[in-house]
């Protein structure tokens, strides 16, 4: 297995800028919550995307509120193998909303929602919806 290398930036703006350019593997290191309306766009541009294969959000915040657009991102992304989302206060709302992009997204091999806010429900409806996929 070769080795991932990611490259790091700061900012969802530079995130869109390394998708445009063609990265394998983004880690952002940012704040939910201070660049909110930069995220949007960013996840819409994810979504259409078909060179990045790991997306790193560790420590993002992102909640319910940004899983859901990462959700809505990967009901159409067929390149994303990897999906890191931990420590980024997702509880069930957004596990819900995760586990439909699983149901039709065929790429994803890889996820990652340790030290979240999932309790039974969340987990269920993803574990469920890893049956589907």
């Amino acid at each position: 297995m070769s080795k991932i290398t990611f490259t790091i930036v700061r900012s969802y703006a530079d995130a869109l800028s390394e998708l445009q350019n063609g990265t394998k593997a983004i880690l952002i290191q940012t704040d939910f919550e201070e660049h909110e309306e930069a995220f949007g766009t960013f996840t819409k541009a994810l979504a259409e995307n078909r060179t990045c294969s790991y997306l790193d959000l560790e420590g993002n915040y992102i909640g319910d509120e940004g899983a859901k657009e990462i959700a809505d991102a990967l009901k159409v992304n067929n390149s994303l193998i990897g999906l890191y989302l931990f420590r980024n206060n997702i509880d069930d709302g957004g596990a819900k909303e995760i586990a439909d992009a699983l149901k039709v997204n065929a790429s994803l091999n890889i996820l990652d929602l340790r030290w979240n806010e999932i309790e039974d429900e969340g987990a269920k409806e993803i574990a469920d919806a890893l049956k589907v996929n």
